[in-house]
């Protein structure tokens, strides 16, 4: 449903006015709501890129494990989405999205309910994505010594 006194900019200058914590996660919360009660895609995106970063910095990787594939899923469907201004010079949405794969991973490691095979999906699917992206293997690599992957998994 759409809101005519919809602001998203609004929206982020209130967050961010936030201390870290449950407030502003909550507040974040709220603009990925009103985002897609507007169907505003560039801030479905941002605003899921930020709960995830905010999750992460709050501990709360449930929470980044539950919207990570909500906002993938909209990089997939809009890849030619625009940018927020907020985006800070970017030249596009995805690689910013793509570095949310490393709180993706950090968060998969600390609950036993995700499997090691999954872990290793999302892996490759990252290194699939990073490298299309025209980057070379290293960043994925890292990730996988840093979340100890034995050799025998990697790609």
């Amino acid at each position: 449903m759409e809101n005519s006194n919809y602001n998203p900019e609004k929206l982020v200058y209130n967050y961010r006015s936030f201390e870290h914590g449950k407030a502003k996660i909550n507040a974040i919360r709220a603009a990925v709501k009103q985002a897609d009660d507007n169907n505003d895609i560039p801030y479905m995106i941002f605003f899921r890129k930020e709960l995830c970063s905010e999750s992460s910095w709050y501990s709360d990787g449930l929470e980044v494990i539950t919207v990570f594939p909500e906002l993938l899923a909209l990089i997939d469907k809009y890849p030619d989405a625009g940018l927020t201004c907020f985006w800070n010079n970017q030249p596009d949405n995805i690689k910013p999205v793509l570095w949310c794969y490393e709180l993706l991973l950090s968060a998969c490691v600390e609950f036993y309910q995700v499997s090691m095979e999954e872990c290793i999906k999302f892996l490759n699917d990252f290194l699939h994505r990073w490298t299309a992206y025209g980057h070379d293997a290293k960043e994925p690599y890292r990730m996988m010594v840093e979340i100890r992957l034995p050799q025998s998994h990697w790609l």
